[in-house]
């Protein structure tokens, strides 16, 4: 099984327990206001644009200006725009927590090896984060989130150097289109690598080569 195999067969069949979806459900409280203000703020200083949910995603997550916040602004930003456009339907809190425990295994994951100090781990950790919650929130299958996966890992990018700046923050915003953008491709059939995370020509051999990842997928981080 490939560490692509791994990640999706989670975000597919994965239930979150009551705890981590009450957490979820609290960040989205607690940043969702704040998310909302940026990107309004954002909106009213670049008004160009269509309101759709990528252009959504991208001003709230620039507008949060502080992509190293407690909780993952970038997926919360992610998972917002795409509910405004069918609230009723979409689990928000449900999204949130698996794109969580997917960034957080990503984090964990890409700092196993030193070589990916000079990478943002944190910015390409919510793209994919964010990409699989997108998935998980428009109910994509099992071909489907693979194709997020690989559509998110072709895209990844973001300098370290540029964390708790303004350029990190355009990254995050970066991050959070391209999460929008990698899910509405898969809704409508677009392809991607097997593996887009593994292999020799995957996204760990790039940037973090040597990394070790968990085998596992862990709710409760302390």
């Amino acid at each position: 099984m490939t560490l692509t195999d791994e990640m999706v067969a989670f975000v597919v069949t994965a239930t979150p327990p009551e705890a981590a979806l009450t957490m979820a459900a609290d960040h989205l409280d607690s940043m969702g206001a704040e998310l909302r203000r940026g990107g309004d703020a954002v909106a009213a200083a670049h008004p160009g644009g269509p309101p759709t949910a990528m252009n959504r995603a991208w001003r709230m997550a620039l507008g949060a200006l502080n992509a190293d916040a407690d909780g993952w602004p970038v997926i919360a930003a992610t998972v917002i725009a795409l509910q405004q456009d069918s609230p009723a339907d979409l689990d928000a809190a449900d999204a949130l927590a698996v794109g969580t425990v997917v960034a957080e295994w990503m984090v964990d994951a890409l700092t196993s090896a030193t070589a990916a100090e000079r990478w943002s781990a944190r910015g390409i950790a919510g793209l994919i984060g964010a990409g699989v919650a997108a998935g998980r929130l428009l109910g994509l299958n099992e071909a489907g989130v693979r194709n997020v996966v690989g559509l998110c890992a072709t895209q990844a990018a973001g300098l370290r150097a540029a964390e708790g700046t303004e350029a990190g923050a355009v990254q995050a915003a970066k991050a959070a289109a391209d999460a929008v953008e990698s899910a509405t491709l898969a809704r409508h059939g677009f392809t991607s690598a097997a593996d887009g995370l593994g292999g020799r020509r995957g996204l760990f051999a790039l940037l973090a080569p040597g990394a070790t990842p968990r085998s596992d997928f862990i709710w409760t981080r302390t």
